[in-house]
């Protein structure tokens, strides 16, 4: 594969690697760089706090950079000299959108929490470094805890040595935090949300 911007020029398109294969359904993340390895471990760094891109192939192309007042990206499949174009797509001026990227998809730039699962990066950038990223790379639901309940001691005959208990385990990738994430509520089996009690004392 090859990559140009919006000029489509097939006498200056660069070489994409990096890249293994793209499976049906499948979505991959090209770099526009020339220092490979270094900008690939901080787009995994960046994002990866954000977003899990256990999957997700990264690569790269050292081409034409897109620029802050709409561009293009043109997608050959074979050489560029001899073959046409298979894919492309173009965005708007970025001026007002600061650090979104553009879903073609949706025809909009990304906002947190729309159809792309779009997140924000925790580290800031933009014109001026005062601004997270915001984007959906690989269109991976955001990380986010996973919590189970995984054992329960209920009341019983006789004298227990506790009041009644239950475990909370997570199985996700990323920490529960009191608040940052939502608070965590306890009902039994009537699972009666008007009739739910808050867990209170666990912070992290």
């Amino acid at each position: 594969m090859y990559y140009d911007d919006d000029s489509a020029d097939g006498t200056a398109a660069d070489l994409i690697q990096g890249i293994t294969d793209i499976q049906p359904g499948e979505r991959v993340i090209v770099l526009i760089t020339d220092n490979t390895g270094g900008e690939v471990t901080s787009f995994s760094t960046v994002w990866g706090e954000v977003v899990d891109l256990t999957g997700v192939e990264i690569g790269y192309t050292d081409g034409s950079g897109l620029g802050g007042g709409g561009d293009a990206v043109t997608l050959w499949m074979g050489d560029p000299l001899t073959t046409m174009p298979v894919a492309s797509g173009s965005y708007p001026d970025t001026a007002s959108n600061d650090g979104q990227s553009y879903d073609l998809e949706l025809s909009e730039f990304s906002t947190v929490g729309n159809a792309s699962f779009a997140v924000e990066t925790m580290a800031l950038g933009g014109s001026a470094s005062d601004v997270p990223n915001i984007a959906s790379p690989g269109n991976v639901p955001p990380a986010a805890p996973n919590l189970v309940i995984t054992e329960i001691f209920s009341g019983q005959e006789g004298d227990d040595l506790t009041a009644d208990w239950f475990e909370i385990y997570n199985a996700g990738t990323v920490a529960w935090t009191s608040n940052i994430n939502d608070d965590l509520y306890y009902d039994v089996d009537s699972a009666d949300a008007s009739a739910a009690d808050l867990i209170q004392g666990v912070s992290v």
